[in-house]
C-alpha cells in the first residue's frame, strides 16, 4: 500500500505542463458579462436521448432553450467519455497529453486555464461542486457545496472498517433519516436543490463581474431524484432500469434549467453567458438493457447501417447536449 501511495506522489504527477494556450483579445469593453458554465453529468445529446433512449419529449427542451435565444449544437461530442477527462481538457482548452495520468488531471481542473484568464479582467470564480472530484476547488473565490464530509471520506465511511457504521448511520432506518450528513443519496438530493437556488441568486450578492463553475451529477451519476424533484426510496429506484432512472432525472432539471435561464436573464444586465453542457453522454455499456448489437438495431433501425454497428459505449456514449446563450 505504501509503495502504491509513493507511486502517485511521483513529482511528474504534481506537474503541469508550462506551455499555455496563447490568448489574445483586442477587447477593451469595461462592460463584463456573467459567465455561467453548467455541466450536467453524462447529458447525452438530443439525438440519441429521442432516438436511442425514447425520450421524445427532449424537442420540447431544446426548442425552449432556442426560444430564450440559445445555439444548441446538433451531432456535438465530447473528447472524452470520462467526467475526469473531459472536464480538464475543456476547462483548459487542450487535449490530454497523458490519458493515464490521473492526479495530473485533478491539478489541471482545480489550477485551470479558464480561471487565469478571466481572474485579470476582476472575475470573481465561484464553483458549485458536486459529490466527486469536483466537490471543492481551492482556486476558487467562493465554494458552494453541502456535506460535512468529502467524497473521499465518504469513501472511507462506504469502503473501510468503518462501513458498518456506515450502513447504521447512513442507510435505512429512523438513525439514518435523522442523519442525513451521513447519507450519500440523501445529500446528492439536497445538494441538487440547494446548488439551484443559490445559482439563481448569487450573481446579483457580488460587485464583481463572475465565472461560475457548477456540475450537477444530474441526469447521471446520481440516483436521489424522481422526475418531480423528489426523494425516491432505494426500493423504489430498484424497480427501475438505469436508463428509466435517466429519463426521470432528465425530466426534473430539464424543468429546473428552464426556469433558471429565465430568472437568470431577467436578472442579468448586461445579458450574461450562459454554457449549458454534458461533460460525456449516458453510459450504455454499464446498461444491460442496452448490451449487444441487436437491441440496438431494433431501437434505432434507422440510425445504424448495416456494418457499422461497434459498441455502444463508444457509438452512443459521446455524443452531448450543448447549448449556448
Amino acid at each position: 500500500s505504501m509503495f502504491q501511495v509513493g507511486n502517485q506522489y511521483r513529482e511528474q504527477y504534481y506537474s503541469i505542463p508550462a506551455e499555455q494556450v496563447a490568448i489574445s483579445s483586442n477587447d477593451s469593453s469595461d462592460e463584463l458579462r456573467d459567465i455561467y458554465y453548467i455541466i450536467l453529468d453524462g447529458y447525452s445529446s438530443p439525438e440519441v436521448v429521442r432516438e436511442v433512449l425514447g425520450y421524445k419529449e427532449i424537442d420540447t427542451f431544446v426548442s425552449s432553450l432556442e426560444t430564450e435565444g440559445f445555439f444548441v449544437a446538433s451531432q456535438s461530442r465530447s473528447n472524452y467519455g470520462a467526467t475526469r477527462l473531459s472536464l480538464p481538457s475543456s476547462l483548459n482548452m487542450k487535449y490530454l497529453e497523458s490519458p493515464e495520468s490521473v492526479k495530473k488531471h485533478y491539478l489541471m481542473l482545480d489550477d485551470n486555464q479558464v480561471k487565469n484568464f478571466l481572474k485579470p479582467y476582476g472575475y470573481t470564480y465561484i464553483h458549485f461542486g458536486s459529490d466527486s472530484f469536483t466537490f471543492n476547488n481551492s482556486y476558487a473565490d467562493i465554494n458552494i457545496n453541502v456535506g460535512i464530509f468529502t467524497p473521499y471520506q465518504m469513501a472511507l465511511w462506504e469502503n473501510t472498517i468503518l462501513s458498518p457504521l456506515e450502513t447504521i448511520l447512513g442507510g435505512h432506518g429512523v438513525i439514518a433519516e435523522n442523519l442525513g450528513f451521513l447519507n450519500r443519496r440523501q445529500l446528492q438530493w439536497e445538494r441538487t436543490h440547494f446548488k439551484l437556488d443559490r445559482l439563481a441568486e448569487i450573481a446579483d450578492e457580488q460587485e464583481n463581474p463572475v465565472f461560475i463553475f457548477a456540475h450537477f451529477l444530474v441526469p447521471q451519476g446520481s440516483n436521489s431524484l424522481d422526475a418531480q424533484g423528489n426523494f425516491p426510496t432505494q426500493e423504489e429506484v430498484a424497480k427501475k432500469t438505469r436508463s428509466e432512472v435517466y429519463i426521470d432525472q432528465m425530466t426534473y432539471i430539464n424543468r429546473e434549467i428552464e426556469k433558471l435561464v429565465t430568472r437568470v436573464k431577467n436578472d442579468s444586465d448586461p445579458d450574461p453567458i450562459i454554457i449549458i453542457q454534458g461533460d460525456h453522454g449516458f453510459n450504455f455499456g454499464a446498461d444491460p438493457q442496452f448490451n449487444g448489437p441487436t437491441v440496438l438495431t431494433q431501437l434505432v433501425p434507422e440510425s445504424v447501417a448495416a456494418g457499422e454497428l461497434i459498441a455502444p459505449n463508444t457509438r452512443y456514449s459521446f455524443p452531448i447536449l450543448n447549448a449556448y446563450y
